[in-house]
């Protein structure tokens, strides 16, 4: 009943086999991104596998996603914890400067590593995060530290039409 629909790339196979899974490195992607209300752009990172429990217990990581109203800012985040409904998260806002925003070109960058994962834009570290957990939040029901960010995970790209983050598109958002 929709004029438009979301859209998502990803690196997995249907049958779960990943196309393209990493674990640590650094990930980059130059972007732009349309604006309007209702439009969320994202590239993100979702384990190949399982591996300590249903979303989010085995970890995602955003790179980069966009809020399509919001033109002059950036979200990084990471998701972990139990699976949900009693996941975790933390995310980070970057601002970008007037005339240079999201609907202009950017390099979205991140850098993983054992402990640490660092988030860039046009090349300069903008935010660093080094605190996570998988499992419950009783220390003694945890998986061993740096869980869930200590294996392979597949990349995703999108444009999402709705959702929770930007809720629906209204009529000032343009459409071609």
């Amino acid at each position: 009943g929709c004029a438009y629909t979301s859209a998502r790339v990803r690196t997995l196979a249907a049958a779960g086999a990943p196309l393209f899974a990493q674990c640590y490195g650094r990930f980059e992607v130059r972007a732009r991104a349309p604006l309007g209300r209702g439009l969320w752009s994202a590239v993100w990172l979702l384990p190949a596998a399982d591996t300590y429990g249903a979303w989010p217990a085995s970890g995602e990581i955003d790179l980069m996603e966009i809020v399509g109203d919001r033109p002059q800012e950036y979200l990084g985040s990471l998701h972990f914890g139990a699976p949900f409904p009693e996941r975790s998260h933390v995310t980070h806002a970057h601002g970008l400067p007037p005339g240079g925003g999201v609907q202009e070109f950017h390099v979205y960058g991140l850098e993983w590593e054992p402990g640490e994962i660092r988030w860039l834009c046009d090349g300069d570290v903008w935010a660093t995060q080094r605190d996570w957990f998988s499992g419950r939040s009783s220390r003694a029901d945890r998986h061993a530290w740096p869980a869930p960010f200590d294996q392979p995970f597949h990349l995703l790209v999108n444009l999402a039409v709705g959702g929770g983050l930007p809720g629906p598109p209204d009529d000032s958002t343009k459409f071609p």
